[in-house]
């Protein structure tokens, strides 16, 4: 196994604390070794000072055979590790039964995949979606085909106006600009552009800064 689970209050365990106070911090370091590498081997430690594991972890810890050894039998002595019946190894019940239930559920995988499993996403049969309930009371509008559009009216909303003439339509919609050319000023002697004043509803001059309603200007 490529990881187990930690609990978040392991620390507080009290086979834990006992093993910390018996052989300090650097026996609960070791503990957790020991435990990562039963899990890594799915299988007990060997803790004979000749096996290479044994060997190995004392280095990583820094730490004599020897020392290894005594921190070992005090992880059996408070309950953390359980000594096998050969005296050459250590286990824990707890790991074996994670271990035994991980091998099981990737078992089932294996056979499942023997048998076809889930079906690729290439093959899935696709479906529409079906809807249920009554039709919506404002449908969209069908849009109009390509061509369709090419012919429609540049009006606010994309389609012909039908309810006016071709005509009334193009002057209703265009700007008084549009319709009669710029604006002038009516000023003698000013000939300047007329600008729309919305503060007050009037044209105003962009030169003598004179005003004028749509009347004076028969729009």
């Amino acid at each position: 196994m490529k990881y187990f689970d930690h609990d978040t209050t392991a620390g507080n365990d009290d086979k834990v604390v006992a093993l910390r106070l018996l052989k300090g911090g650097a026996a609960v370091d070791a503990y957790w070794c020991v435990l990562e590498e039963i899990y890594r081997c799915e299988t007990d430690f060997a803790t004979d000072k000749n096996q290479a594991g044994f060997v190995a972890l004392a280095h990583r810890l820094c730490v004599d055979a020897d020392t290894l050894s005594d921190w070992i039998d005090s992880m059996v002595e408070v309950g953390l590790l359980q000594a096998t019946n050969d005296g050459y190894s250590v286990g824990s019940e707890r790991a074996a039964r994670n271990i035994a239930s991980y091998n099981a559920r990737r078992e089932t995988a294996r056979e499942n995949g023997k048998l076809g499993g889930r079906k690729p996403k290439s093959n899935r049969v696709k479906t529409k979606p079906v809807t249920k309930g009554k039709p919506s009371a404002n449908p969209s509008p069908a849009q109009p085909k390509t061509k369709e559009k090419e012919k429609l009216l540049d009006t606010h909303k994309g389609y012909p106006n039908n309810t006016a003439s071709d005509g009334a339509a193009a002057a209703e919609a265009a700007p008084p600009a549009a319709q009669y050319g710029p604006l002038r000023c009516r000023m003698p002697g000013c000939d300047g552009h007329l600008l729309p004043d919305p503060s007050l509803g009037k044209f105003r001059c962009g030169t003598c800064r004179a005003t004028f309603d749509r009347g004076e200007l028969g729009i």
